[in-house]
């Protein structure tokens, strides 16, 4: 027996045994080389002291993969089975006789209605309502003014002695009608003051009236505004109020 081989291989084993406890993962390189040790020591103890223990020769170096991750595993959570129980069918139920019933006897069939014939609906027509037109706005009333004493010399009138002063005193339907274009033009010069407008009025406005003595009160107005009693126009303005006097006649 070589004490101090088996002296060297026991440090061999304890130094490879630390290294060993110290990572969980142990390569077959250690796991081959701890055998060794172990075998050589044991065969150190041998009856013949070892005479026949080949030298401790180093294991060739074995090329280990890199160690591969693991998958964790997802475990699933286990089925219930349950268990069906087959329960067995209810037991028909007892057949019940009938005893076969009389046939109803058929019904009398009702007698058929009578067809009623619709008469036409005749549609009457309502009689067209007449709305009656509505009433002609009223003439207008002029403002009644007071006749001055100048002007109310324009509206002396003598009673007609011959035919002639009679058939100038004849009633006329419409003023605008009754005077010419050189009447209407004379006219507007001397006593409107050259305003064809304010005649064309004063005419429109005399023929809706109903009476001369509206007619009186409305040309008196206009006596006042275009001054009628001056003296070149006092003569024109009585003839003037000749002619609508004639409108009322």
């Amino acid at each position: 027996m070589n004490v101090k081989q088996a002296k060297i291989l026991l440090e061999k084993i304890n130094r490879l045994f630390q290294s060993m406890t110290m990572d969980e993962h142990i390569s077959e390189i250690e796991k081959e080389l701890m055998r060794n040790y172990v075998k050589s020591l044991y065969e150190e103890f041998m009856p013949d002291g070892g005479a026949k223990v080949a030298p401790i020769q180093k294991a060739a170096p074995i090329k280990v993969a890199p160690p591969v991750r693991e998958i964790p595993k997802v475990v699933e959570p286990p089925v219930k089975v349950e268990r069906v129980v087959e329960t067995p069918p209810p037991p028909p139920p007892p057949k019940v006789e009938v005893a076969p019933q009389p046939a109803p006897a058929p019904r009398p069939e009702p007698a058929p209605r009578p067809t009623v014939v619709e008469t036409p609906k005749i549609e009457r027509k309502a009689p067209p309502v007449r709305v009656a037109p509505p009433p002609p706005p009223p003439a207008p009333k002029p403002v009644k003014a007071k006749i001055s004493e100048e002007h109310e010399e324009l509206f002396e009138f003598k009673e007609a002695t011959d035919l002639s002063e009679r058939l100038s005193q004849s009633p006329i339907k419409d003023l605008n009608k009754a005077m010419g274009i050189n009447e209407r033009i004379l006219t507007t010069n001397e006593l409107f003051d050259g305003n064809g407008d304010a005649l064309k009025d004063a005419l429109s406005t005399i023929n809706k009236l109903s009476n001369f003595n509206d007619a009186k009160d409305y040309l008196a107005n206009i006596a006042e505004i275009y001054d009628w009693a001056s003296k070149g126009k006092k003569k024109k303005a009585k003839i003037f109020v000749k002619l609508v006097r004639r409108r009322f006649v």
